[in-house]
């Protein structure tokens, strides 16, 4: 019985020990690998909550954008169209307006004419009738109505074309005449030629022509710039210049000039226009020969040289371009060349005087000065009065003795 019982015991100590020390090992070794798994394992949790999250909230931005660039999209497409829409109504009213007033211009440029027309009749009639004041009246109201007439129908005519070059140009500020003379295929001369005229009479209105017809602005501000930038080019170009113009430049500039003007002459069939251009040349070699008397007065017609006899020779160039062409264009532009040489001889004799005038300031203060020397060195008086001496004649024996 006591064996029994030691064995039992031994065995109830055993598993307590064993217990113990398992316990032991669970606290000592298990349960910090545990927790530091634990640890581990929400660490992992959490970074993928965190990349989770991120993801989300990346996709959400994603999103966010997408819908924002398809607002964008859509209000850009809609501004688009309605901009659209603007400039579509803008070239129908446009072009309502060019053709009412091509229609107005038209009908009455006809009606205008056959004014003319009856009005020349009745006046024909009573020539006949030998109504002779009747005659000259309803003849001078024809004539007035028939050329109020055709200006008319030109204005008609030229609404088309006006219509043509802005349609060409929508949407710049300007173009070249040689961009617009592709497009029309008419030659830049002409073309320069038909603005001109369309923007004199306000048939093209808010358009610019530039000062050397090259370039059409369409945009107030482009063409003020322009001309601001002419002037600070011209101010630097005045600034550059030297105070005095060379003699010796001026004298070959005009030179030029009547070498090229004497071969242009004989291509000139027309008397008066002929005419024009020798009396020019005589009163540029006027001008030639007061330079050369006076080289330190050259810089006063630094304008002559620079653009008055360049200008000049353009257009006689394109006087005997055109004088042989038939056709009313061809002599309305003769017409305006000849007129415009007897302006040019006109401001070319203005500024022969003036610098006569200039030279007779000089000679007068040059003898008020010599007058006033004189008297100071007391060689002027009642005996020795040079103005009422008798003048020194050669070969004549005068009052001082001399031969």
């Amino acid at each position: 019985m006591s064996g029994k019982n030691s064995g039992k015991n031994f065995n109830q100590d055993d598993l307590g020990a064993i217990l113990n020390d398992a316990a032991h090992v669970f606290k000592e070794s298990v349960a910090p690998a545990l927790a530091q798994a634990g640890r581990e394992v929400g660490s992992v949790i959490e970074k993928t909550a965190r990349d989770i999250s991120a993801q989300q909230q990346a996709q959400n931005a994603q999103r966010q954008a997408e819908r924002e660039r398809q607002r964008a999209a859509m209000a850009e497409q809609i501004a688009a169209r309605q901009a659209k829409a603007a400039e579509q109504r803008r070239l129908a009213a446009r072009h309502n307006s060019f053709v009412g007033r091509q229609l107005v211009y038209g009908v009455t440029g006809a009606f205008a004419c056959f004014i003319a027309m009856s009005l020349g009749i009745s006046a024909l009639g009573s020539l006949l009738m030998l109504e002779l004041v009747s005659a000259v009246i309803g003849g001078v109201m024809a004539g007035a109505a028939l050329l109020l007439g055709i200006h008319l129908i030109r204005m008609s005519s030229g609404m088309r074309r006006a219509e043509s070059y802005l349609k060409f140009m929508d949407g710049w500020v300007g173009c070249t005449l040689a961009e617009l003379s592709q497009h029309t295929r008419l030659p830049v001369s002409r073309l320069a030629e038909d603005l001109s005229w369309l923007i004199k009479h306000r048939v093209l209105t808010g358009v610019w022509l530039d000062l050397d017809g090259e370039i059409l602005f369409t945009d107030a501000s482009a063409y003020q710039e322009y001309l601001a930038q002419r002037r600070g080019a011209a101010k630097q170009d005045e600034k550059a210049a030297p105070t005095d113009e060379s003699a010796e430049a001026v004298l070959a500039q005009g030179r030029s000039f009547l070498r090229q003007t004497a071969q242009l002459r004989t291509m000139i069939e027309d008397v008066q226009v002929h005419a024009r251009v020798v009396q020019m040349e005589q009163i540029v070699q006027n001008l030639l020969d007061w330079v050369q008397e006076n080289p330190g007065g050259a810089s006063k017609l630094r304008r002559l040289t620079r653009y008055y006899l360049p200008t000049t020779l353009k257009l006689l160039r394109t006087y005997t371009s055109v004088d042989d062409n038939p056709g009313e264009k061809a002599r309305q532009i003769c017409q305006e060349i000849d007129r415009i040489l007897d302006t040019v001889n006109q401001a070319l004799l203005q500024l022969q005087d003036t610098l006569l005038e200039d030279t007779a300031l000089d000679v007068s203060a040059e003898i008020s000065a010599l007058e006033s020397m004189l008297a100071q060195e007391g060689l002027t008086g009642p005996s020795l009065d040079m103005a009422g001496s008798a003048p020194y004649v050669p070969g004549v024996k005068g009052n001082d003795g001399r031969l």
